[in-house]
């Protein structure tokens, strides 16, 4: 059971927030402090195959020098810092000697075109931005866009061509730097990461977390993932979302556990091997990479040892029974599913060790969480209805504010209650039944995609006066990228225009954002404001009730 009073004691602090404490000290100098130096803390795995072996006192030395840089270059207490590059030892040092410095790190996904850049770095006037070689162009020609921005640190690799002459600054710089950093100035109310998400209207929302989300990462990860000290454990969440940075670095090293990072992308192949190799103990994964799992010849699975599988969980989307049973056969564990949110930190609801799996539910509260189903007024609602997924606030891990939109924070607080904006149910026996989300973002692959940057994107190629664009339920995704087009007067539609749309999304915001569908209608379904109506396009593609408002013959034919 987790107490986060007690665990608040653990870790010396007082349940007002205001000791001294550090997110970066705690998980690497703290575990060098308790004997855990020699021990690998991260194996980091490169796309090529090349193996990393980062121990504890390898983390805490160069996380000090990393800092120690940063304040040589003017990055200042509560500064905003980005990481753009992918998982290698130069990454973590990074983001380690980013929340050492006390700076408020932001990560964002290596996959990002440019307008997503600009619109996170502009919207919290980012200072300072690391990225890789790989990456630099884009960062460079969006630079005039960000007038806040000082510094361009690149992690020069081996085939990268001179970047010195193009206002930047060398990473490795870092290495002449102290390695007895002195983390001063930081409490654990002190901001820490600031992660952009989708919100009802469709435009990123920087949630911004305090240092002390490190307890209920810390509790969360041991009484609900179930980790153990000699665990090998493997979480294919990307470090850019909450789940990556809470259950992918701050959860496992602060319960001194070996952590596995691959650098490449996951697939099912990806993630057998590196169970195998490694002898991983624990598994936290998303319900679209089990499903892809399922998918591989049954001959192949077989081929494969999961006899050191002790914990398998997912995260990001609804887990699917059939997925629960899949696994139980063929990994020999069933997968205990977990629900929360960028804003809550930590996981809220859960199946865990003391919790049987009911497949399809998403279990039960973590005590002391308190959750419940509201109805429009915010008040309790009988089991068995949909209503409005809430939880009693305040709890350890609670996000601090919304960057630049204190008012939209307020409001997702009513009556004592944070209102989640998902939709649920809770049966007679305390179990929560996971129904849809209360606004219009798109859950694809585990990825949450907003469909305002979507259409936005699309609305910048030259051929489209209009665009809309909704998620379908989809078997393999959980939902699909579906997009209505109108293009501009006396242009035709063609198939090479697609591929060029696609294409076009794919290059200024992100792969995980393509239309798998896009539809060139001659008109899409507007209220009299000129709002998009997303659900009677919805029904439109489900053949709902609402096949008029576009018609077939608002189609055109490829």
């Amino acid at each position: 059971m987790w107490n986060w009073e007690s665990d608040f004691k653990k870790f010396g602090l007082r349940i007002d927030k205001s000791s001294t404490f550090n997110i970066g000290y705690e998980i690497t100098d703290r575990m060098s402090e308790k004997g855990y130096g020699n021990k690998v803390a991260i194996i980091c795995k490169s796309k090529s195959g090349k193996e990393s072996f980062l121990t504890y006192d390898f983390l805490s030395r160069e996380s000090s020098q990393f800092a120690d840089f940063l304040k040589h270059l003017g990055v200042s207490i509560g500064d905003r810092v980005f990481v753009y590059a992918e998982r290698t030892p130069a990454f973590y040092t990074a983001i380690l000697g980013i929340l050492k410095r006390g700076a408020i790190l932001g990560i964002l996904f290596s996959s990002f075109g440019e307008d997503a850049i600009i619109d996170r770095l502009v919207d919290c006037k980012a200072s300072t931005i690391i990225v890789e070689t790989a990456l630099l162009d884009k960062v460079l020609r969006v630079k005039n866009s960000l007038s806040s921005l000082k510094n361009i640190i690149v992690i020069n690799k081996e085939d990268a061509k001179d970047f010195n002459s193009r206002d930047t600054i060398d990473f490795y710089q870092y290495k002449s730097f102290s390695e007895n950093y002195c983390c001063e100035g930081i409490f654990s109310d002190s901001p820490a990461l600031i992660n952009y998400t989708s919100g009802t209207t469709g435009k990123p929302k920087g949630v911004v977390h305090a240092h002390g989300l490190l307890v209920g990462s810390n509790s969360t990860s041991k009484y609900v993932l179930g980790l153990q000290e000699n665990d090998i454990y493997l979480c294919t969440a990307d470090t850019a979302w909450i789940t990556g940075i809470s259950y992918g670095v701050i959860g496992p090293l602060s319960n001194s556990v070996t952590t596995i990072s691959y650098e490449g992308l996951y697939s099912p192949r990806a993630i057998f091997d590196l169970i195998q190799q490694y002898g991983v103990t624990v598994l936290y994964t998303a319900p679209t990479l089990l499903r892809m799992m399922m998918t591989e010849k049954e001959s192949t699975i077989r081929s494969y040892n999961f006899s050191t599988l002790r914990h398998i969980a997912s995260i990001g989307e609804a887990l699917n029974p059939k997925v629960i049973r899949w696994s139980q056969e063929f990994l020999g564990l069933p997968v205990n599913d977990t629900w929360f949110q960028t804003e809550t930190g930590c996981i809220m609801i859960a199946t865990s060790a003391s919790t049987d799996i009911v497949p399809g539910s998403m279990g039960k509260p973590i005590e002391p969480i308190q959750a419940g189903i509201l109805d429009e007024s915010y008040s309790p609602l009988p089991d068995g209805t949909i209503g409005h997924l809430a939880i009693k606030s305040p709890w350890p891990s609670m996000f601090k504010t919304y960057w630049n939109a204190e008012d939209t924070y307020s409001s997702k607080f009513q009556n004592g209650w944070y209102i989640t904006g998902d939709k649920a149910s809770k049966d007679t026996n305390g179990y929560f039944w996971f129904a849809g989300r209360n606004d219009d973002i798109i859950n694809t692959a585990g990825h949450l995609i907003s469909p305002f940057e979507v259409e936005s994107t699309l609305l910048e190629h030259i051929a489209v006066a209009e665009s809309a664009v909704v998620g379908i339920p989809d078997t393999l995704l959980g939902e699909k990228i579906v997009a209505f087009i109108v293009l501009k007067p006396n242009l035709q539609p063609t198939t090479q225009l697609k591929i060029e749309l696609r294409s076009h999304v794919r290059k200024l915001l992100s792969p995980f954002a393509v239309p798998q569908e896009i539809n060139i209608v001659k008109n899409v379904p507007k209220t009299k404001t000129g709002k998009i109506m997303r659900r009677m396009l919805r029904e439109q593609v489900l053949g709902g009730k609402n096949e008029n408002l576009i018609g077939p013959d608002d189609f055109f034919e490829i």
